[in-house]
Parts: structure tokens; C-alpha cells; sequence
């Protein structure tokens, strides 16, 4: 149905394609000026793919906060709010912040362990062989296709919503300026472009939440209070205590919530774009950068969600409705279409266009990094391992543009699939969860658990999404006698298929791996080597001319990084000498794990807890890649990370949301203290991922601008 503010189509293309060439343009001409002042090349594999392993702690941050920054959350967020009540939108962002504080142990394990690896996909085939490649290839590229569909289909429908754009050509032409500006720059492109979305994004957010709360028609936190308990005297919410919007306590809310943290633990444990994310981060970096990301990303549907929930219940049978005399469809509401709707009720077509914006913002800057991830897999994966061992890095890079269009493209039709095939936003974020889990657990005891057989690591995956799959497919005829598109999307049938996806496979790895434990070498990761850079790159820089450096005491030209290498790891130049791109071979049976073998000196109880892998025999780093100067700041980062996740969880999972699951409908006062609280967070996340990268970056930037300066004023003198 067609909204009465809706903008023009000529508005929803312009932005589409116009703010996509903007970005193209912009991110050309910032990496050629970090191509001549801070020595980047994008031309090689290594600064394409994993920008060097040099990106400090405030991009990390602010990089790692724009790719979970999805524009699924900001419309969701709102439905759940609406459908719930206010527990919906903090479950939602409970099913956010783990994740990512997970990544932390993982991410520091990556560079204890494989500190030279590019994608989690090349770790697994280290490990376990062929088979194990493939089977998590198979695994990556599903949640990698399903998740940008996602995305791009849930970012279609709110513009053409708003815009009256087709559909189908929103879900073309979203990801036309990621695909340009992504070839342009690789990973450190992502990067940057990340922090400009998530300024953009974070800024109309925090708009949007204090506008509609400010609105006249809502008149603030008490009066947003007063009409909800009001509206719940006519409307009850099923599931609710006492029917409420205002209880925490909503049986449907925890089935979401179950639900959305399965789903999204396989969205990021899965989405290799995470791991490169850590494997580009510098050694002290990747901790820290994941952590900011962690705290930070709470606010994406907090207070947007809950704000914008509430207050579509209130003001959907008033006049300013766009659909008024009719309130929300279920087609309205399976698309995401809350927020939409809601802004364009309240706020008009200025704030229609920021919706627009903010989206496409969201949309893109998770788009980009699916499309450098899906390119890596596409070039390392799949060509460099098995059709052309010996690449040169211009090959790499030639094959990993080829990579980001046709995955661009793809997704994009992909996405078009999924909205003819009847699918909606809400559909598909029930679902996506059991077919992107099952490998979940086997992925991070590949870097954990010495123990985990290649046998274990390749069955229980394809046995845990069987598993899965079954639940959801039996419990759904169970409790509807049926199966249908409607039936399969209900909660109750998800919940079981998720669980049965994700804990299955967990507990097929664990069996199957007792059964015959093997015996993996740590140190065998480090055998994964950097790639060996083409020259061309050194030669195209020479040939850019030397810049003129004003600091006292150099006269090279050249420019250190603001993001430094860690010790002992190669810059493009270096890595020429220092690296070779052999890739030991797949047939030598020693590389593989080979069967435990237990110490006939060791018995008892001891003997069992060798046998499970609780105590092994020290790991030999001593020629570890990153130096030995480096294993003391991994081992402090690693525990950091262990209590940090830890603490995430108990505090977001147990000691926060449980007291409040009770019979218990809030209060005003509360419910102030939950929306400032809510309110504040957003402007805390803006001071993190906004702010403090540009203070972290500040020695880069002097170098950029002193740069220019010097080459613009210099040219002159000389002229």
C-alpha cells in the first residue's frame, strides 16, 4: 500500500545510484592519497584482503560496529518493538553484543595461532584437509549468500516503500556503488568507507529516536507511557503479562530472543568478513577494537526500536497514518516496514529521505565487506588453492575483483528470488538461523580444541543441518498439522530448528571426535604464509613521484603508517624477500593431524584428561611468525578476552534481563530510567565509533594534510 508522504522515484534512485558513485569517487581518491603519503597499495593481495594486518584500534572498532550495524537491525529492531513491547528491543540488542565479544577470543586466538592466514576457510583446510575445505566453503558461502540477500531485500523494501521505487530494481542497483567502490579499494576500503556509514547512520539513528519521542503527537517519555498503557487497555499482546507492551515478561519475546542469538552466532562465526576484520587488525588491536564493537553495538535497536515500537501502536488508528483508517497489515509488519511508516507519520518527507539514506547506509557498508569476504574465498579458496597454487598477486587480485562483482550481482538477484518467492524480513530472520549454525561450533574448536578430528570437524556439520532441518520441518507439522510458507515461519518450529542445527553439530563434533581423538600441531598453522607481492605495485608508486617530507632528519620520502605492522611482519615491500607464496602441499600426510597418541607414562585421571585434550604438551612457538616479543601481549589479550566475553554474557543473558522476567508491569518512572538509559547509549556508541577513530588516527591524518600541503605549496613555490 502506497504512503501518503512518499517521496518521488526519481529521489529513490538518485539516492540509490548517486550516493553509490559519491562513495566510488571518494574512496578512488582516498587510496590514492594513501597510496602516495602512507605507502598502501590496494593493488596487492595482502592490503586488498587484510589491509596489511595494520588497521589500529578505532577503526577496528568503528569498522567492526558498521558491519553488524545491519539495515536489517534498524528495521527490525522497530517490528520487535512493536510486536513485544519494550522487552523485544533489548532482546534484539542482547542477540548483537555477545557475538561480537566472542570474536575477541577467537580473533586473538587467529593471531596466536595463524597469524599469516587471510580467511577462516584457509585455517580449516590447514587443519583438515580437502573434505573440511569444502564442506565449510559450502557453510561460508550459504550464510554469506543468505545474509546479504537478506540484507538487500530487508533495504529494498523499505526504500521502495518510501520512494515507490520497484522492487526489484532497489535490490539491483543497492549494491552497484559497493561493487565499485569495494574493486577500488579492497578491505581498507570497507574500512574507511565503514566509518563514514557508521557516522552517517549513527547520526540519523539518534535523530530519529529523539524526534519521534519529541514528536507533539508522542509529547515525550511520560506521554509515550501514558497513551501505551492506554492503547493496552483495548489491545492486548499475546504472550504478554497481562497482555502488556509495557512487561518484560512476553513468552514470544523469548522465543525471539533464543531464536536471534543462534542466528546471529552463525552470522558472525560464519561470515568470514569477521575474521578478516581481526586478521587486518594490528596484534593490539584486535581485542580492544572488538570490544569497543561489543559495548557500542547495544544501541543500534535499543532505543530506536523501543521508541518506534511504541509509538507505532499509538499512532497507527490516528489520522496521520499513512494507511489510516487501516492500522498495520502483517505484510506491513513482515517486511520491516514499522520504522518506514512510522517516520513518515510523524516526521514528514525530509526525515522519509533520511530513512532512505540511513538504510542505504546500513545496506552497503555490510554489503561491501560480504563482498570482500565472498571475493577472498572466490581467490584464496578456491583459485590459489586449487587451480593455480603458484599465482602471482596480480592474478589474486585480478580474480578477487572478478569475485566482488559477480557476488554483487548475484546477491542482488538472489535477493529478488526471495521476494517473489514470498519471504519476508521477518520470515527469513526466523529461519536463516538453521542453515548458517551447524558449523558454528565446529569452526571455533578448529582453533581451540586440538582434539576435534577432521572426521568430527566435516560429519557434524552436515549432520547438525539434517538434524535441524527436521526439527523445524516435523515440529512445524506438529503443532499446525500442516506445512506451509506460514506454518514453517511461526516461532515455536524455528526455536527447536535452531537449536537442533547449532547444539547438534556440537554434539556430533564431540562424539565423533572421543571416539577417535587425533592430535593436531598449533604450530602447523604457522606453515600459512603471506602472499608473494608482485613489484608492480613498488614500481607504480616510484613512478607517483616523491613526496617532500618537512620532518627534520628525513629525506626519503616515505611515510610510516599510522597503523603499524607488529614485529616481524612484512610490509608489500618486505614480503617480497621475506615470503614465499608456495602452499605446502595437501598430499603429505605429515601435515595432516595424526591420531592421538598417548605417553604410556601418563595414567589415571590424567590419562583422560590428556584423552579429551584438557591437558596436552606445550605448544613450540618459538618461531612464531609475529616474534617472541609478541607472545606475551597475545597471551594478556587472550585473557582479556575470555573474562570480557564471559562477563558479556552473564551480564546481558542473566544478571540484567532475568530479575525482570516476572510478573511485573512498569512503572513511569522505570520506564524514564530505561529509554534515558537507552538514549544515553546511543550518544556513547557516537563518542566511540565516531569520534575516537579520528583521535586514534590523528598522526595519519597530519600526515595526510602536511602531505598536501607541502605538494600543493611546494608545486607553487617551484612554479
Amino acid at each position: 500500500m502506497a504512503l501518503k508522504h512518499e517521496l518521488p522515484q526519481g529521489a529513490g534512485y538518485g539516492m540509490v545510484i548517486g550516493i553509490g558513485f559519491v562513495f566510488a569517487a571518494g574512496i578512488v581518491i582516498t587510496m590514492r592519497i594513501a597510496k602516495r603519503y602512507l605507502n598502501e597499495h590496494a593493488q596487492t593481495s595482502e592490503m586488498f584482503m587484510v589491509a596489511n594486518r595494520s588497521v589500529g584500534v578505532g577503526l577496528t572498532a568503528s569498522a567492526v560496529f558498521s558491519s553488524w550495524m545491519w539495515a536489517t537491525e534498524t528495521l527490525w529492531g522497530s517490528v520487535v518493538g512493536y510486536n513485544f513491547g519494550v522487552s523485544g528491543p533489548f532482546w534484539f540488542s542482547v542477540g548483537l553484543a555477545f557475538h561480537i565479544s566472542l570474536m575477541c577470543v577467537v580473533g586473538i586466538q587467529v593471531k596466536l595461532k595463524a597469524p599469516n592466514g587471510h580467511t577462516m576457510l584457509e585455517i580449516v583446510k590447514f587443519r583438515y584437509g580437502v573434505v573440511g575445505h569444502v564442506v565449510f566453503m559450502a557453510l561460508c558461502l550459504i550464510n554469506n549468500i543468505m545474509s546479504c540477500s537478506w540484507m538487500i531485500l530487508s533495504a529494498a523494501a523499505g526504500i521502495a516503500s518510501l520512494t515507490g521505487m520497484h522492487i526489484v530494481a532497489s535490490c539491483m542497483l543497492i549494491p552497484f556503488g559497493v561493487i565499485l567502490y569495494t574493486v577500488a579499494g579492497g578491505l581498507r576500503a570497507t574500512f574507511l568507507t565503514d566509518y563514514v556509514h557508521t557516522v552517517i547512520a549513527l547520526v540519523l539513528l539518534i535523530y530519529f529516536s529523539l524526534a519521534i519521542l519529541l514528536h507533539k503527537e508522542i509529547g515525550g517519555i511520560h506521554q509515550l507511557y501514558d497513551m501505551v498503557i492506554q492503547y493496552g487497555e483495548s489491545t492486548k499482546i499475546l504472550g504478554n503479562y497481562q497482555g502488556s507492551l509495557m512487561t518484560f515478561k512476553s513468552e514470544e519475546a523469548i522465543y525471539f530472543a533464543i531464536v536471534h542469538t543462534i542466528g546471529n552466532l552463525g552470522l558472525v562465526i560464519m561470515d568470514t568478513a569477521f575474521w578478516q576484520k581481526s586478521l587486518a587488525a594490528n596484534l593490539e588491536a584486535t581485542v580492544p577494537g572488538y570490544m569497543i564493537g561489543s559495548i557500542c553495538i547495544f544501541c543500534v535497536s535499543w532505543a530506536l526500536g523501543t521508541i518506534c515500537g511504541l509509538s507505532a501502536r499509538v499512532i497507527e488508528n490516528l489520522p496521520i497514518f499513512p494507511n489510516y483508517p487501516n492500522g498495520f497489515s502483517a505484510a506491513d509488519i513482515g517486511n520491516g516496514l514499522v520504522l518506514p511508516y512510522t517516520v513518515a507519520a510523524l516526521l514528514g518527507k525530509g526525515a522519509s529521505a533520511g530513512i532512505v539514506i540511513m538504510l542505504f547506509m546500513t545496506v552497503t557498508s555490510t554489503t561491501s565487506a560480504e563482498m570482500i569476504a565472498v571475493s577472498s574465498i572466490i581467490s584464496f579458496d578456491l583459485y590459489r588453492t586449487y587451480i593455480n597454487p603458484n599465482a602471482s598477486d596480480r592474478a589474486i587480485i585480478a580474480v578477487s575483483h572478478a569475485g566482488v562483482i559477480f557476488f554483487g550481482l548475484f546477491a542482488a538477484g538472489f535477493a529478488v528470488m526471495l521476494h517473489y518467492v514470498g519471504t519476508d524480513l521477518n520470515w527469513l530472520g526466523y529461519f536463516l538461523g538453521i542453515v548458517i549454525t551447524p558449523g558454528v561450533f565446529p569452526a571455533i574448536l578448529t582453533l581451540l580444541w586440538k582434539r576435534q578430528s577432521r572426521a568430527a570437524a566435516t560429519l557434524a556439520p552436515v549432520l547438525g543441518l539434517g538434524t535441524g532441518m527436521g526439527l523445524w520441518l516435523g515440529t512445524a507439522k506438529y503443532y499446525s498439522g500442516h506445512i506451509s510458507v506460514e506454518t514453517l515461519g511461526a516461532s515455536l518450529p524455528n526455536v527447536w530448528g535452531n537449536i537442533g542445527s547449532m547444539f547438534g553439530s556440537l554434539l556430533y563434533s564431540v562424539v565423533i571426535t572421543l571416539l577417535r581423538p587425533e592430535d593436531f600441531d598449533w604450530a602447523k598453522f604457522q606453515k600459512i604464509t603471506l602472499v608473494n607481492e608482485d613489484k608492480i605495485a613498488d614500481s607504480e608508486s616510484h613512478t607517483e613521484g616523491e613526496l617532500v617530507n618537512t620532518e627534520k632528519g628525513d629525506e626519503s620520502g616515505t611515510h610510516t603508517p599510522e597503523f603499524p605492522l607488529d614485529k616481524n611482519e612484512s610490509s608489500p615491500e618486505t614480503s617480497i624477500h621475506e615470503h614465499s607464496a608456495t602452499i605446502p602441499t595437501l598430499t603429505n600426510e605429515n601435515f595432516f593431524q595424526p591420531r592421538l597418541v598417548i605417553p604410556p607414562e601418563i595414567r589415571g585421571f590424567k590419562r583422560f584428561l590428556w584423552y579429551i585434550g584438557w591437558e596436552v604438551a606445550p605448544t613450540d612457538y618459538s618461531n612464531h611468525p609475529l616474534g617472541q616479543d609478541a607472545l606475551p601481549i597475545i597471551f594478556k589479550w587472550y585473557k582479556v578476552a575470555v573474562i570480557f566475553s564471559t562477563t558479556i554474557f552473564l551480564i546481558t543473558w542473566v544478571v540484567w534481563p532475568f530479575p525482570m522476567y516476572r510478573n511485573w508491569v512498569w512503572g513511569k518512572s522505570f520506564f524514564t530510567g530505561w529509554v534515558v538509559v537507552a538514549i544515553f547509549w546511543n550518544f556513547l556508541a557516537f563518542v566511540c565509533v565516531c569520534i575516537f577513530p579520528l583521535w586514534n588516527g590523528r598522526h595519519t591524518l597530519y600526515k595526510v594534510f602536511n602531505g598536501l600541503y607541502q605538494d600543493i605549496f611546494h608545486r607553487k613555490r617551484k612554479e
